[in-house]
């Protein structure tokens, strides 16, 4: 009979366990949700829409045209290093130099040419006088050699007469006759001369010597060029951010990596990424606010540049907490407001768009 009892509480006990447990549960499952929705439904901490804030999303500090990758256009070792980290420089400065012995040989070997093509430029000028005096002695020539004809040849006429008289032997007609060959041959040979002299045209040599300084020249100042080369100088003025090189590098001609990384001198901006979901409520003039993505605390305020006019992946492709990856976003520039300590460049930011335009 007692054993018959014990069977009933025992179901009514596991009973009210299942209950409590049902009821644990439930409680459990509700506080849950009630925190799920305290987050943004898409798992996306750090962006979205939010009525009080507008707009929140991410972004760095960044230059107008962002940092300056200098590189060596000449291969060669790297001779000296003149500045260093966070030195601020004006436009020009020499950054470092390579061993340039090679590049000043090769503009002395160019000045030496170019003067070799001007000296012969020099006697090249004075070729168009040469050539009206030659000109000149020639036709005296020809003029010469033919009085010496027209004597032989009268002397020749008059051997002819007292041949025909038989008061002259046939050996004295023969070398008078000989002697008219020769010198109209000598004639032939004068005015050839005059021809080959007229056909040389000194304003070509001219020409030719001036198209060889013009060359000397360009060469000069190629090997100028590349001795100029031989020194990094900063672009602008502005701020070395890193050294990539060490005295004594060799830099090949296809360098991997840039030798320096600079800032130029110009306002900071805040280079944002608004996922598409939410690029419709961004307009340039929007107020926006600058956060430090660390708990630090710094805010800067500052208001909406420009917004691209196309979509396209993260800029950064660092994984960040609750931040989808895959997913098209629009980048908009925040200009900063003046009168600002300005945040550092590279500096992580999270940033809050107005929706409405003050």
């Amino acid at each position: 009979m007692r054993a018959n009892l014990r069977i009933p509480r025992l179901f009514m006990m596991l009973g009210v366990a299942l209950v409590l447990g049902f009821a644990v549960s439930m409680a459990a499952f509700q506080h849950s949700s009630a925190a799920a929705d305290k987050q943004p439904s898409d798992g996306r901490a750090a962006q979205g829409v939010s009525k009080s804030e507008g707009v929140i999303c991410l972004g760095d500090v960044d230059l107008e045209h962002g940092i300056t990758a200098l590189s060596m256009l000449q291969p060669g070792r790297v001779a000296e290093l003149l500045a260093h980290e966070n030195d601020r420089v004006a436009a020009g400065a020499v950054l470092l130099r390579l061993d340039d012995a090679v590049a000043r040989l090769q503009v002395a070997e160019a000045r030496v040419a170019l003067e070799k093509a001007q000296s012969q430029l020099s006697r090249a000028r004075k070729v168009p006088d040469q050539q009206r005096a030659r000109l000149e002695q020639q036709r005296q020539a020809i003029a010469a050699a033919g009085q010496r004809l027209a004597a032989a040849r009268s002397m020749l006429a008059r051997k002819q007469k007292l041949s025909a008289l038989q008061q002259l032997g046939a050996e004295e007609l023969a070398a008078a006759q000989n002697e008219v060959q020769q010198l109209e041959a000598g004639e032939r040979a004068e005015c050839a001369k005059l021809t080959e002299a007229q056909l040389n045209d000194p304003a070509m040599d001219v020409r030719q010597a001036e198209l060889d300084v013009q060359l000397a020249r360009v060469r000069l100042e190629q090997a100028l060029h590349a001795l100029d080369e031989c020194s990094l100088k900063a672009p602008e003025a502005g701020t070395v951010l890193r050294l990539l090189v060490s005295p004594g590098d060799i830099l090949p001609r296809q360098p991997n990596q840039a030798a320096v990384l600079f800032a130029a001198h110009g306002r900071r901006l805040v280079r944002a990424e608004v996922d598409q979901e939410f690029a419709g409520a961004v307009k340039a003039g929007q107020a926006a606010l600058v956060q430090d993505d660390a708990p630090s605390g710094l805010t800067w305020r500052g208001r909406v540049l420009r917004v691209a006019d196309w979509y396209t992946q993260r800029r950064n492709v660092v994984r960040e907490p609750y931040q989808l990856q895959d997913v098209r976003t629009v980048e908009c520039l925040i200009a900063l407001d003046a009168g600002q300590d300005l945040p550092r460049l590279g500096q992580r930011v999270r940033v809050s768009i107005e929706t409405e335009t003050r």
